[in-house]
């Protein structure tokens, strides 16, 4: 191998020693991020508040209580108790409940047939009308006397053959999203749009989910009920307008040849041994994630946002009641798109029942369209050895494990995010089809998470950036995006407006809070932002050396780079800045806020910004795109 710009010796030994160091950080994070793992599952397995939130889900299932007939009393001496009450409402679907703190109403016994106490309630004399059941730690499940025919029913685990028969279904849910993200690459293009064969299966992944989304929306938020059959229409329907469409609006586009760009490999000191420490890295911080998963199961946002929503859509057969059921669920962010629990719901409809193991699974598939689609563009522009360092500085980091089968939307966010950015890069290097599947990819970009319309906004002002003296692009890729994002976001809007679904950031006098303290507001942001990207670890969340390779990137960032590291780099940063516009604004406790959710927003961007950071510093190409 051959280099068509030779790295000079001490730029090469000192991209060399920082590979090196990022790999022992990493190693050392993914240890740490394994102790703790084994640490939080001993302790959540001794939990009395989760021990006794499922032993009452356990009880309420036994006795088939009916959905609009259980109370729950919870008393203000007790810190969890809200706690309690949200994780009740995710493991008791498709039930209910009605809330109380500290006393029941008159006549609660004629009304509801079962009552749970939580903590300090305990303590309080059972009300006339109800007799006690049964009894764990913090909780305690009483009946009410005018309740007759009492019975517990067996519950018997699922057969071989039922299990079985059910995960083959819910594969072949999973095969059909990337089949039909596959036909809708090969109507826009015969050519391979991605480099590898497994770079092809992550986009076709994220574009069948998106037209999943975009199509099956519209006829459910008509029929207030979500069923299998809108799906595959909506997967259909995706197909043929990408058939239809591409040869309409692309219709005497001239659209560049396959552009051959030979990769400069840079030859590091001992580039083999570097290569196998890095696999060795992966591997192991790919074990801790599955096991981190399955030990610590969905996390916070999980159970009381996402998951939430596609468990009711799973138990109450496709019913759309959760998401204007404010009452119940005011916590839940009803405001916000459904493609993470449209894409649970798909699945585990095919599979007959819901399973935080599909979860799981689905929150895996999108951890790896990540590694691949980073590995994948790496090898257009870096080479491999730079590629697999950078797939394990990524699975290694504690943040990036953790929220990888957790339930959250970040990890599928992020997946949208890095592949919109290689969609835009394809794109203005001339790749047949790219503009046309970059436009499902924001249509998915938008729709899984409100970040979404900050990251759309980042991608088309870094896009205009970008083209600045190729009008003709320039008007052709926003003609076609916006139409892509107003076909994907405007059902959802308008179902938000006819249900009032509204942020929680939007409330009266934010805008006057937020002037009044800019300035300060704005400094203490900039430092955590800065504070979180120094620390290295192994205490969460261990960013590794991440920082350093954007300070460097940024350095490197120059000459024959030219728009890939720019593209990248700028849709990151302006993320980030607008991130912190909403930090300016929220209405809530910033301290609180911060240390709540800037972990997770950086997690959005680290891909982007890792993969920005290595072609400005590797990056070579012999014949430029656009010399």
């Amino acid at each position: 191998m051959h280099l068509t710009r030779p790295l000079q010796a001490r730029r090469e030994k000192i991209l060399a020693g920082l590979l090196f160091a990022s790999l022992l950080v990493a190693l050392v994070n993914t240890l740490a991020a394994w102790r703790r793992t084994a640490i939080l599952e001993a302790a959540w397995k001794r939990n009395p508040d989760e021990l006794s939130a499922q032993w009452a889900a356990r009880q309420i299932e036994a006795f088939g209580a009916r959905p609009a007939a259980i109370a729950l009393l919870l008393s203000h001496r007790n810190p969890n108790a809200i706690w309690f009450d949200y994780r009740l409402h995710y493991l008791i679907l498709p039930r209910n409940f009605d809330l109380f703190w500290d006393v029941l109403p008159q006549n609660a016994n004629r009304r509801f047939a079962f009552l749970i106490t939580y903590g300090a309630a305990q303590a309080q004399p059972l009300p006339h009308g109800w007799r006690l059941v049964g009894r764990a730690q913090r909780a305690s499940l009483s009946v009410s006397s005018s309740y007759g025919n009492l019975r517990r029913h067996e519950q018997r685990p699922p057969g071989f053959f039922s299990a079985s028969l059910a995960a083959c279904l819910g594969l072949v849910s999973l095969m059909v999203l990337v089949i039909g993200g596959w036909c809708a690459l090969r109507a826009v293009s015969p050519a391979r749009v991605m480099a590898t064969w497994w770079g092809e299966l992550a986009i076709a992944h994220l574009v069948g989910t998106a037209m999943l989304t975009c199509g099956c929306s519209p006829i459910a938020f008509i029929a207030q009920h979500f069923a299998l059959w809108e799906g595959y229409v909506g997967l259909v329907s995706g197909v043929l307008l990408s058939w239809a469409g591409s040869h309409i609006f692309l219709r005497g586009r001239q659209e560049a040849a396959v552009l051959q760009r030979e990769t400069a490999f840079p030859h590091f000191p001992q580039e083999r041994v570097l290569s196998v420490i890095a696999w060795g890295v992966l591997g192991i911080a790919f074990c801790v994630t599955v096991w981190q998963g399955l030990a610590l199961g969905i996390d916070w946002d999980g159970y009381s946002i996402w998951q939430l929503k596609a468990k009711a859509f799973v138990t109450q057969g496709g019913s759309l009641s959760v998401l204007h059921d404010s009452y119940h669920f005011f916590y839940a962010h009803l405001d916000y798109p459904l493609l993470v629990p449209i894409q649970t719901w798909w699945t585990c409809a095919h599979a007959g029942s819901y399973s935080e193991l599909w979860v799981q699974g689905i929150g895996l598939l999108f951890t790896m369209d990540i590694l691949a689609l980073f590995a994948d563009f790496c090898l257009r522009v870096v080479g491999r050895t730079p590629a697999v360092v950078g797939c394990a500085l990524l699975l290694a980091m504690p943040v990036f494990s953790h929220m990888a089968l957790s339930g959250f939307a970040d990890i599928p966010l992020a997946a949208y995010l890095i592949a919109v950015g290689v969609g835009g890069t394809l794109t203005l290097w001339g790749e047949r089809g790219a503009l046309w599947v970059t436009g499902w990819l924001l249509a998915g970009l938008v729709l899984t998470k409100n970040e979404g319309l900050a990251a759309v906004l980042a991608m088309l002002l870094a896009f205009l950036y970008s083209t600045r003296g190729r009008l003709r692009l320039k008007r052709q890729g926003l003609a076609l995006w916006l139409s892509f994002l107003l076909l994907a976001y405007l059902p959802w809007a308008l179902m938000k407006h006819r249900w009032q679904l509204t942020s929680d950031l939007f409330v009266p006098g934010v805008l006057q809070r937020a002037t009044s303290q800019t300035l300060p507001h704005l400094l203490y942001i900039l430092s955590e932002w800065i504070f979180h990207l120094l620390r290295f670890g192994p205490w969460y969340p261990a960013w590794g050396l991440l920082g350093v390779w954007i300070g460097l990137g940024l350095f490197c960032c120059g000459g024959h780079v030219r728009e890939t590291a720019r593209l990248f780099g700028l849709m990151g940063l302006l993320l980030l800045t607008f991130d912190s516009g909403v930090y300016l604004i929220t209405p809530h406790d910033l301290h609180w806020h911060i240390a709540t959710s800037m972990d997770r927003l950086l997690l959005q961007v680290v891909p982007l910004l890792l993969l920005a950071a290595f072609a400005a510093c590797f990056g070579n190409w012999r014949h430029d795109p656009l010399s």
